[in-house]
C-alpha cells in the first residue's frame, strides 16, 4: 500500500492540460453542472468548464497546490488543487474574480464564497480545495482510492481548516467519512464541507 501512497505527487506545468481534460470529464458527469449548462452541447460544456479551469489549475501547480494520482500506464488517475483562501483573494484578484465572479449566476455559490470569507474575518487560515475527482476508468480501484484518501488524511493533520464543495454525492461520502466536517446542502446536488 505505501507505494500506491507514494503515486499521488504534485502536478507540474506539463501536466495542465490533462489535469484540465480529466476536471472537465468529471464535471461532465455532475448532475449539478449538466443544470449550468443546459441548452449547450457536449463540445460547447467542455470548452467553457476548460476555459474556466484552466487558469486556475495553472495557479494551484504554481504555488504548490495541485497533485495527481498516475496508473502504471502514466495516465491521470486522480487529481486534486487547492489554494490559500486569503492568499487567493488577496495576491491573486484577478483569478479570484475568475473563479468567483465568473460563478456568480451558479446555483448557492455566492453562499460558499460568504462562508469561506467569514472564516477568514474569524481569523482562520482556510485550504480551499477546489477540484477533486477520480477518472472513470479507476473509480472502483481500491488503490486509487485508499491513496487518495490518505493523502487527504494528511491534509487534515496539516492544515487548520479545509474547505470543499462537492457536486458528486459518493465522493463527498467517502470525504465524509474521514474527519469531523459540517456538510451543509448549498442546492440539489451541491454540498459545502467544512472541517469543524
Amino acid at each position: 500500500m505505501r507505494a500506491t501512497t507514494l503515486r499521488v505527487k504534485a502536478l507540474c506545468a506539463d501536466d495542465i492540460e490533462e489535469a484540465t481534460k480529466l476536471a472537465s470529464d468529471c464535471m461532465a458527469q455532475s448532475d449539478y453542472y449538466a443544470g449550468i449548462y443546459p441548452s449547450a452541447t457536449a463540445a460547447e460544456k467542455t470548452a467553457s468548464v476548460c476555459a474556466r479551469l484552466r487558469p486556475t489549475l495553472r495557479y494551484c501547480i504554481e504555488t504548490g497546490g495541485a497533485f495527481g494520482l498516475r496508473n502504471a500506464a502514466g495516465e491521470l488517475d486522480a487529481y486534486e488543487y487547492m489554494a490559500d483562501y486569503g492568499t487567493l483573494k488577496s495576491n491573486a484578484p484577478k483569478l479570484y474574480a475568475h473563479i468567483f465572479d465568473a460563478a456568480a449566476g451558479v446555483p448557492a455559490f455566492y453562499e460558499l464564497q460568504t462562508a469561506l470569507d467569514a472564516l477568514l474575518a474569524q481569523g482562520r487560515r482556510v485550504t480551499y480545495i477546489m477540484g477533486f475527482g477520480i477518472a472513470q476508468r479507476a473509480r472502483r480501484s481500491p488503490s486509487v482510492l485508499m491513496a487518495m484518501a490518505r493523502f487527504n488524511l494528511a491534509l487534515l493533520q496539516e492544515k487548520e481548516i479545509i474547505a470543499a464543495d462537492f457536486t458528486n454525492k459518493d465522493l463527498l461520502s467517502i470525504c465524509a467519512l474521514h474527519g469531523p466536517f459540517e456538510i451543509k446542502k448549498l442546492a440539489e446536488n451541491y454540498w459545502m464541507l467544512v472541517t469543524r
